[in-house]
């Protein structure tokens, strides 16, 4: 089973605000298109340019008849992204998830709220049962090649294939192990000090102790097929070291909720 360790202190990134959130009607919120800083809107998951989702689904147990109806069905993902002040006064980036699924197989609304500071925190659903979770922005450092990749520390390990993993993850080489046009390096945070990090994405962690099962996320910008979406880049490991890579596209629809 993976084991978590403290990363680096969370980067503090500008986002909406709870209390703006409360007053501003969808159509108020920025017109400009989505990004890492600003993720709120509703996305489709896009399973004919997505890859592997079955055998991830697979790998975490899921049963049968659950995984049918995610894959066969249209999958809305709701995103509100925030920041609040916690008991230390410090601003924290919030993430709040709600998955829906349409059609004849309708599935139990899944709702995720995620803080980006990397502190565990337990979650549960329908789908995925009882998760331990853990969230956090990261940047990316610019190899000698002129190319920025997220930074981070890979959290789970394997036997055979961590390397497979590692550039997989951070978006060098696609599920079957063919190159690919890497991640998009978009949301320059950059302050006048820390210069080559460059780009922003989200890093997740999840652990199901039950099912024994370890899942690793980054959330990113990519181009497909000549178009800019929202992917996420898993890879599921169970607790005999068996791993999967998949990649879920996301499009966007609008900014209304």
């Amino acid at each position: 089973m993976a084991q978590c360790k403290a990363p680096e202190q969370p980067i503090p990134i500008p986002a909406t605000s709870m209390a703006d959130l409360k007053i501003q009607s969808p159509d108020a919120r920025p017109a400009s298109r989505p990004s890492m800083q600003d993720l709120n809107g509703t996305w489709v998951l896009e399973t004919h340019l997505s890859s592997n989702i079955p055998l991830l689904l697979k790998l975490q147990k899921i049963p049968f008849l659950i995984r049918h109806a995610i894959t066969s069905s249209p999958v809305h993902l709701i995103l509100t992204q925030y920041t609040e002040t916690n008991a230390k006064g410090q601003n924290q980036t919030h993430l709040d998830l709600v998955q829906r699924t349409a059609g004849s197989l309708t599935l139990p609304v899944i709702q995720d709220k995620r803080v980006l500071d990397w502190i565990e925190r337990e979650h549960e659903d329908f789908v995925f049962g009882k998760v331990l979770t853990r969230s956090v922005f990261v940047r990316g450092n610019v190899s000698d090649k002129g190319v920025a990749k997220p930074d981070f520390e890979v959290k789970v390990h394997v036997k055979d294939g961590q390397e497979v993993i590692e550039r997989f993850l951070r978006g060098e080489i696609d599920v079957d192990g063919s190159e690919t046009g890497e991640f998009l390096v978009e949301g320059e945070v950059g302050n006048g000090v820390d210069e080559e990090r460059k780009g922003l994405w989200v890093h997740t962690l999840e652990i199901n102790e039950k099912s024994a099962w370890t899942a690793e996320t980054v959330w990113g910008f990519e181009m497909v097929k000549g178009e800019r979406y929202l992917t996420s880049r898993v890879v599921v490991v169970n607790g005999k070291g068996k791993y999967q890579l998949g990649r879920m596209v996301f499009r966007f629809l609008s900014r209304e909720v």
